[in-house]
Order: C-alpha cells, then sequence, then structure tokens
C-alpha cells in the first residue's frame, strides 16, 4: 500500500510536495519542471540569456526585462516603424541574436494593453493587424525617454560568447537535473536525505559567496 512521504522531513524540497505527488519528478513533467525541454529554465520571472528557444523555453518579456520594461521596449520598435506583433517578435530576437525570443503569450497581451491605454491603434491590413504609435505613445515615450531596456540588455549581451552560454547553459541545466533525480531517490530512501541535504548547504553557500562577491565589486566600483 502507498504511504505518502511526510514532505516535512525534506526541507530542501519545500514547496515541492504537490509537485511529487502529481509525478513532477518522473518523466517529461520532471524534465519541464527543471528547465529541460518544454519547461520554463528558472520558474520564476527572471531577466537571463540562459533560456532558448531551440529547447522550447519560455523566453517571455517580462522575464527577460525588469517588470513594466517589456511595454516602453514594443512602443520604441513601434516609433521607428510601424509593425504586426510577429514582426515585433522577430525584430526582437534579432536584436539579441537569438538568445531572447518572447513568446506570443507575453507580446499581445501588452499590445492590447497599449491599445486599451490609447499609445497605439491598430489597422488590419489583410489578415494582419498592424500597431501604430499614437500621439499619446510619443509622448508616453518622452516622459520615459531615459528608460532604455534594450540598449540596457544588449549592453550586457555585447561581449557573450554565445558557444561558452549554451555551454554554461547545458551544465547548469544539467547539475539541475541531477539534483531532483536525487532528491526524488531521497523522498523513496530517507538514507540519502541527509547526505542530499548536507550538499545542498554547501552549494547554497557557495552560490551566494559568489553573490555576495559580484555585489561587492559592483558597491566598489
Amino acid at each position: 500500500m502507498y504511504k505518502r512521504p511526510d514532505m516535512a522531513q525534506y526541507p530542501f524540497l519545500k514547496g515541492q510536495s504537490h509537485f511529487y505527488h502529481h509525478g513532477v519528478f518522473r518523466g517529461n513533467r520532471f524534465d519541464a519542471e527543471v528547465g529541460i525541454g518544454n519547461g520554463n529554465f528558472d520558474g520564476q520571472g527572471r531577466p537571463h540569456i540562459f533560456a532558448g528557444k531551440e529547447s522550447g523555453e519560455d523566453t517571455s518579456g517580462e522575464r527577460f526585462f525588469g517588470r513594466g520594461d517589456l511595454k516602453i521596449v514594443l512602443l520604441k520598435l513601434l516609433q521607428e516603424q510601424s509593425r504586426h506583433g510577429y514582426g515585433l517578435i522577430k525584430e526582437l530576437e534579432e536584436k539579441f541574436k537569438g538568445l531572447y525570443s518572447p513568446s506570443p503569450g507575453s507580446v499581445y497581451p501588452i499590445l492590447q494593453m497599449l491599445e486599451d491605454q490609447d499609445l497605439v491603434n491598430v489597422i488590419k491590413e489583410g489578415r494582419k493587424k498592424v500597431y501604430h504609435l499614437t500621439d499619446e505613445g510619443q509622448a508616453f515615450l518622452k516622459k520615459n525617454q531615459d528608460e532604455d531596456p534594450v540598449n540596457s540588455r544588449m549592453n550586457v549581451l555585447e561581449n557573450v560568447d554565445l558557444d561558452e552560454i549554451q555551454t554554461l547553459r547545458s551544465d547548469i541545466q544539467g547539475l539541475f537535473h541531477e539534483f531532483f533525480k536525487v532528491g526524488r531517490q531521497a523522498i523513496e530512501k530517507p538514507e540519502k536525505k541527509e547526505q542530499l541535504q548536507n550538499l545542498l548547504e554547501k552549494t547554497r553557500a557557495e552560490l551566494l559567496k559568489i553573490v555576495d562577491d559580484e555585489e561587492k565589486n559592483s558597491d566598489g566600483q
């Protein structure tokens, strides 16, 4: 008879109990959770460049840019020229060398919001909806002219070695996979629980040290 494990014994998997009981630690759904296959790499709203469209991951706008920045990005692109939604997506993909491609699910709701706010208007050309910047949209950009999320992100990516990024991304995903595989084993074989918890604590401490050192260096500049 199946006995549900007491997840309080596994603090390193805090928040994951419902994932286990719904099969996330098994098969394709597990792969999706840890960012392999069709899942999102970190599962949180994040600006980073490790997610890629070739794996089917969601690199949506608010995860690559800061909150609210994609709105400004789209308006700036429309300031350059009127575009349909797919054209905006492809333009961003090109600007970021394929490292970032927003999903339609992140772009079209924002375009609808911009239309509702009268910052853009829409003209149907055949089967396509072409978005045009309005006077209100121009005024909004002028008011927020100091905000330039595209250049901010491009400056970060300017000297990026794409091969190194891909290798690092694959290594991190592989490590994630191993951690969760051992986590699954720890649920089924409690004797492995303490080993995994000690390893996670050491790894977390090392990661935080790297982050702290980076922040100290940034503050000192």
